[in-house]
């Protein structure tokens, strides 16, 4: 079952051919698939050097038991920024479920190590380099 409950929540972006693994996209749709397959390390290594180093040791948490599914909308380049917004559909597979959908984006700055998640609207609010900022200022 737990098999079955995996492949529900695989991506959308999973039944496209793979993105570019170097393009922000690419990284992405990793970074969503290593967190929905539950590997945190692997989530981690998509992140920024600070967010890795900043946020808690549990983070990303893996998702709920919904299904989820998640396209890529769009990509806008601003400056040395790359934000990547995807549509988010997401079933609750209780007794009463619900269906709901929301856009969520993910901003990316190149590094030496290529792309690199610095800010993310979903599925964890808490840890975004924006958010670091607001704790940090006095």
């Amino acid at each position: 079952m737990a098999l079955l409950l995996v492949a529900a929540v695989v991506l959308s972006f999973v039944k496209s051919p793979q993105l570019d693994p170097d393009s922000p996209e690419g990284v992405v749709q990793r970074y969503l698939q290593a967190v929905v397959e539950g590997r945190r390390s692997l989530a981690r290594s998509y992140l920024s050097d600070r967010l890795q180093d900043d946020c808690d040791w549990e983070f990303p948490r893996h998702l709920s038991r919904d299904a989820y599914r998640i396209e890529w909308v769009d990509t806008v380049v601003d400056g040395s920024e790359v934000r990547v917004d995807v549509l988010v559909a997401e079933d609750d597979l209780g007794v009463f479920g619900s269906y709901h959908e929301f856009y969520a984006g993910f901003t990316l700055q190149d590094s030496a190590d290529g792309w690199r998640i610095t800010d993310q609207e979903w599925p964890w609010y808490g840890c975004s380099e924006p958010m670091l900022d607001r704790t940090e200022d006095p």
